[in-house]
């Protein structure tokens, strides 16, 4: 009877926690990412598994632990996080000073600071459909309305996002290139919407993947920031720089902008081994080089490949191409089973949409292969 009556207690108490929560929270849906290549060997019994999913480099980390074990012998030590020389070599890189400079554990971390720090439930956010889904994640935790607005060829609706903002509306997010369609804004289009958006509204420009784009279709964050103290620009280590699992990014921006954010951050936010890990893959030409090589040219092999099998995609300024099928969901389960990871899109608004990273030109290979043959067994 003791027994019983416990269970029925712990039942009723562990019921009850869910209205204790804020009640923001209890619309947020968790974010999933990708499967892993764990994840995949454990469900299907493969062991050669390859993974183009999450658009992470295809030839690893530039760094490893001999690299890092200064870093590691001084992992007991809190991280000297505003002395450290990331800071200096970044201002250097994006040619502003080290104070227009915040560091961040990923760049999902500084989403998080700016929602935390600008953001209430009687306040609006702007973005668009099909986009990363953080945005509509960060706006919701603090209770924000979210308006997300259509894509208009697969590209942001920069003239919708304008006519949508009113006095409510304090932060518009635009991922450029856009994640998961890789399209990116012109750079004369994008300079007039900042000049038009009111003070009032902060621009979040999420360019983790800037650095595969080409390099006309940029606008400069030097002269930006300097002239606008309502505009962030937001980079990662995740992609380019193959540090994903270090968790490490930055955001650039006035110094007006950057000093609201300290007073929200976590002390400590990046860790020591990060720390040190982004100022060695910064610096490593050899393996940028190498990773923006083969993606240019393993680009131009897939679209070619795509085109053969009469596949639609749409052209990419990113590390990854997205794939729009009729039979996505068989397609991704089919290479699933054949141990290639990709990722379906129908998270992302986009129901008949693959997304797949640009690997090596043998993993690219092998994917295909595998494609051509799923496409055969319709």
């Amino acid at each position: 009877m003791l027994y019983l009556f416990l269970i029925k207690n712990y039942t009723k108490k562990m019921s009850s926690i869910d209205k204790l929560q804020n009640k923001y929270i209890k619309e947020i849906k968790e974010y999933v990412p990708g499967k892993s290549i764990q994840e995949v060997s454990e469900e299907f019994g493969l062991t050669n598994i390859i993974k183009l999913a999450s658009n992470e480099n295809p030839f690893g980390s530039p760094v490893n632990e001999v690299d890092i074990k200064q870093a590691i012998s001084s992992a007991y030590t809190y991280p000297a996080h505003f002395n450290h020389p990331l800071y200096k070599q970044l201002a250097q890189k994006e040619g502003v000073n080290k104070e227009n400079i915040i560091l961040g554990n990923g760049s999902d971390d500084i989403m998080q600071l700016l929602s935390l720090a600008f953001l209430n439930s009687e306040l609006h956010v702007v973005s668009s459909e099909c986009t990363f889904l953080l945005y509509h994640h960060m706006a919701t935790l603090m209770g924000a309305r979210y308006t997300e607005l259509p894509l208009k060829s697969f590209r942001y609706d920069l003239t919708a996002i304008l006519e949508s903002i009113n006095s409510e509306t304090r932060m518009v997010f635009i991922a450029n290139p856009n994640n998961p369609t890789g399209t990116m804004i012109a750079p004369e289009e994008l300079l007039s919407f900042i000049d038009r958006v009111p003070e009032h509204v902060i621009i979040v420009i999420d360019e983790a993947y800037i650095e595969f784009s080409e390099l006309n279709q940029r606008v400069s964050c030097k002269k930006l920031v300097n002239s606008y103290s309502n505009v962030v620009f937001l980079r990662t280590f995740s992609k380019l720089y193959g540090l994903a699992g270090y968790r490490i990014g930055y955001g650039i921006a006035h110094e007006s902008l950057i000093n609201i954010l300290h007073k929200v951050r976590m002390p400590f936010n990046v860790n020591n081994l990060a720390l040190e890990a982004a100022c060695l893959a910064l610096n490593n030409k050899l393996f940028i080089d190498k990773t923006l090589s083969n993606n240019s040219e393993q680009k131009q092999y897939l679209y070619e490949s795509l085109s053969s099998l009469s596949i639609t995609y749409i052209p990419t300024q990113a590390n990854f191409i997205c794939i729009l099928h009729e039979e996505s969901h068989r397609i991704v389960n089919d290479l699933l089973r054949k141990g290639i990871v990709v990722r379906h899109l129908k998270s992302f608004g986009l129901d008949h949409g693959i997304r797949v990273t640009i690997g090596t030109k043998e993993q690219n290979q092998k994917f295909i292969s595998n494609l051509s043959e799923s496409i055969r067994l319709k």
